[in-house]
């Protein structure tokens, strides 16, 4: 592994985002399993569905602001991969590994966009009827 500032900087950014996810998924399966109980079960099923919601705003954000650093990163990157000449070169000296990791950076920020503009509809509801469905999907589709 080549360390330069832009690693460090994408690495931390990405373990903070991954723990951040991560006590996201213990939350959507509390959520899930308590919601089926009494009143002060759902309702605490409830205030923790809403910091489920923030956490999403967060790691969505981190995954957001990690996008463009992650391709400066790899221009960085260029003088230490011999024949690469440009970012181009870097991608394809670290490939399939490279492409997975842009494909990633890409496509992960619009689910979490969408399973935010869900979650935000979700809210605007009274009775908040998406809860058990929105936590399962945090766990299926935006842990991993």
């Amino acid at each position: 592994m080549i360390v330069t500032v832009t690693t460090v900087v994408v690495l931390v950014i990405g373990v903070l985002s991954l723990a951040l996810a991560l006590y996201g998924g213990f939350l959507s399966v509390s959520i899930t399993e308590k919601l089926d109980g009494n009143e002060d079960e759902k309702h605490s099923s409830e205030q923790r569905y809403y910091l489920l919601g923030m956490i999403g705003i967060i790691v969505l954000f981190a995954r957001i602001l990690n996008v463009p650093i992650f391709f400066w990163m790899i221009q960085s990157l260029v003088p230490y991969c011999p024949g690469a000449m440009c970012s181009y070169g870097v991608i394809n000296v670290g490939s399939p590994y490279s492409i997975i990791a842009i494909v990633l950076k890409i496509i992960l920020p619009f689910i979490y966009g969408l399973w935010l503009v869900v979650e935000i509809s979700n809210r605007k509801q009274p009775l908040l009827p998406l809860i058990g469905n929105l936590a399962r999907s945090f766990v299926m589709f935006l842990l991993p």
